[in-house]
């Protein structure tokens, strides 16, 4: 994976933190196709197309006050990349925080479902 890429990564996570969806859409490729872990209850097994990242975005985000996902570690291969993630937020109403590192915080990246945006 290109430095590049590296920084399309390190983009997406920025538009999470920032709250800036479109941001985020512009880093997707149209057929973008995102599978979750399992860790988190309620969220389908994959969301495709931007569609879909409207989709996961709304889905992750409902539960929480705050949100952030900070990537602290990325691994670089061929066309990919295995992020570690910290996990932070405080869930709405009920103020219960929630802090996870690395164990359960790693993501993984294909460099064919991201790009960077268009300038």
């Amino acid at each position: 994976m290109s430095q590049e890429n590296v920084e399309v990564v390190r983009g997406v996570y920025r538009a999470w933190d920032d709250g800036d969806l479109d941001a985020l859409l512009a880093t997707c490729d149209p057929d973008v196709e995102l599978l979750t872990s399992g860790s988190f209850p309620d969220l389908a097994a994959v969301y495709r197309g931007h569609a879909g990242m409207r989709t996961f975005w709304d889905s992750m985000r409902a539960p929480w006050e705050s949100f952030r996902l900070d990537p602290e570690r990325i691994v670089e291969g061929e066309a990919c990349a295995v992020v570690a993630v910290h996990f932070r937020a405080r869930g709405k109403g009920s103020g219960v925080t929630a802090d996870l590192q690395h164990r359960g915080g790693w993501s993984s990246w294909m460099a064919r479902n991201f790009r960077a945006p268009h300038r």
